[in-house]
């Protein structure tokens, strides 16, 4: 049965969210934030494949994430955000790249993410980041980043099998 979300709402471990957030701050890698639609935050590259570690974990999830919408879907892109004080990202969206975008708080925080699921009627949902709350959800949606303090996410964009048969 095929269950693909649009917009869908899980929890991660916080024994996972620990590891993952220790491996990630322990790479030492390039802020690219320049090129990107953030303002006062550090990310980083695409990260898929620099950390065993990381991989396993990402794979999990990928692997949750199939056995959920009945489908095979592979990671594409995964970068690591850390909001500084005031730190904020603007509206944007990924369906140029992929289907699904992930987004998985690390860190409890203040400044909420706005999806909107429909543009042209302005409908919004809000979701305040809490450690854990891994929110799916489809990449032609516009998504922002509130302003924010101390927040941490990790992002994975997902490809679809491109020859889906139902």
């Amino acid at each position: 049965m095929i269950n693909i979300p649009a917009f869908k709402e899980y929890e991660m471990s916080l024994d996972t969210v620990d590891k993952l957030t220790g491996y990630l701050d322990s790479l030492n890698l390039p802020d690219v934030s320049d090129n990107t639609y953030l303002d006062n935050a550090y990310q980083t590259p695409n990260i898929l494949h620099v950390d065993e570690r990381i991989d396993k974990i990402i794979d999990d999830i990928v692997k949750n994430l199939n056995n959920d919408i009945g489908l095979i879907s592979t990671p594409f892109h995964v970068h690591y955000i850390k909001y500084g004080d005031s730190g904020s990202l603007g509206w944007h969206r990924h369906d140029h790249n992929e289907e699904l975008g992930v987004v998985l708080y690390l860190t409890d925080a203040e400044g909420v993410t706005l999806f909107s699921l429909n543009d042209k009627r302005d409908v919004t949902v809000s979701v305040s980041p809490k450690k854990g709350k891994m929110i799916v959800f489809s990449a032609t949606f516009n998504h922002l980043g509130m302003e924010s303090k101390n927040k941490k996410v990790f992002v994975i964009g997902i490809r679809l099998d491109k020859d889906m048969k139902v």
